[in-house]
């Protein structure tokens, strides 16, 4: 298995993975968001990367950038994530997302956001916790699925307060 960034030649097969993850009432926005962060440019940083298996990309995430109005904080979301479900459950998912997390301290995050299933991702140590402190673009249809990791001993502030993500994210249906 090998993590690399993903580039322009990419692009089919990434949406391809995203379309058989993802069942029929999320597919379209799913593909729709994965494409506009691969083909949109933005002032907001985002890393993508796959998951290639003997030559062929079998998993697929991004982090982007989030930005705060108030603090300077170093912070990336994480969305979306798939994984071709031939390669569900052979820990592709958990490389990918542990690959992305650690680059991602090792240049100094001090947040990852994720919108997703708490009891999947507090396997990487993120938290629900708090997690009120920091207030989605958006009202969230499940509340219980905004979840951070803190890095780098970052501190948390003291008030809520309110995050910008990359325009790909500015959609109310994805919260």
């Amino acid at each position: 298995m090998k993590i690399r960034l993903s580039n322009t030649n990419d692009q089919q097969v990434i949406c391809a993975v995203h379309h058989s993850a993802f069942g029929e009432e999320e597919r379209k926005s799913i593909v729709e968001l994965t494409m506009n962060f691969l083909s949109q440019p933005s002032d907001y940083f985002t890393l993508s990367f796959v998951v290639e298996k003997e030559g062929v990309v079998v998993g697929h995430t991004i982090f982007s950038e989030i930005k705060f109005k108030e603090h300077n904080m170093k912070a990336f979301i994480l969305a979306p994530l798939a994984v071709l479900p031939s390669n569900q459950n052979m820990s592709v998912g958990k490389s990918l997302v542990k690959h992305g997390l650690n680059y991602l301290a090792s240049q100094g995050a001090e947040l990852i956001f994720v919108y997703g299933d708490p009891v999947y991702y507090s396997k990487f140590g993120f938290q629900t916790e708090q997690s009120g402190l920091f207030i989605p673009p958006y009202k969230l249809q499940y509340p219980h699925g905004w979840q951070y990791l803190q890095f780098n001993n970052s501190s948390l502030p003291i008030d809520p307060i309110q995050l910008s993500c990359a325009p790909p994210l500015r959609k109310p249906e994805l919260w």
